[in-house]
C-alpha cells in the first residue's frame, strides 16, 4: 500500500465515507509486503498511530465542550488547596472548544490549549497577586480572548 493509498483511506474516514474498523482493515491488507520482517512492526505501528488520530477526530461540539469541562475540573481540583473556586462561562467553554479542537487530531490539542490559555495565565495572575487564595474566579471571553474575573 503506497502513501497515496493510506492518505486516501484517511481522507475517506475524515469525510465520514467509511468506518474506523473498515479503515483499519484496509490498512491491514498487505500495506508493506516488500519489507519482510519489518512489515509486522510497521503495520502494527501504523495501525496504532492511525487509530490514535482517528479516534480523536470527528467529535461533536457537545463532546468537545465536555472535554473542556473535564480539563477544567482537573484544574479546579488543583486550585482547591488554595480555596480558589473556578467557573467557566458558556461563552468561554465554547471559545475554548473551538480554539482547542483540530479536525485532524480531534480534541488532543485541547489539553495543551487549556495549559497555554488558562493554566499559565492564571498562574501568572496568582504569582503577581491579582488573584489571591480564597477568591472566586470566572473565566470569560472578551475581544476574542479569555479573561479572568476574580471576586
Amino acid at each position: 500500500m503506497a502513501a497515496e493509498d493510506i492518505r486516501s483511506v484517511l481522507e475517506e474516514l475524515a469525510a465520514g465515507n467509511t468506518t474506523v474498523d473498515a479503515a483499519l482493515l484496509a490498512l491491514r491488507k498487505e500495506p508493506f509486503s516488500d519489507l519482510g520482517y519489518a512489515k509486522v512492526d510497521l503495520q502494527r505501528g501504523l495501525r496504532q498511530g492511525v487509530a490514535e488520530v482517528i479516534y480523536g477526530a470527528g467529535k461533536t461540539p457537545e463532546q468537545i465542550a465536555r472535554i473542556v469541562d473535564l480539563q477544567m475540573q482537573r484544574l479546579r481540583q488543583r486550585l482547591e488547596e488554595r480555596k480558589i473556586k473556578l467557573d467557566l462561562t458558556d461563552a468561554a467553554r465554547t471559545f475554548m472548544a473551538d480554539a482547542g479542537y483540530d479536525p485532524v487530531y480531534g480534541a488532543r490539542p485541547l489539553k495543551r490549549y487549556v495549559q497555554q490559555a488558562v493554566e499559565t495565565p492564571l498562574a501568572r495572575e496568582l504569582v503577581s497577586g491579582k488573584i489571591r487564595d480564597g477568591q472566586h474566579v470566572t473565566v470569560d471571553v472578551q475581544n476574542d480572548a479569555l479573561v479572568f474575573n476574580a471576586k
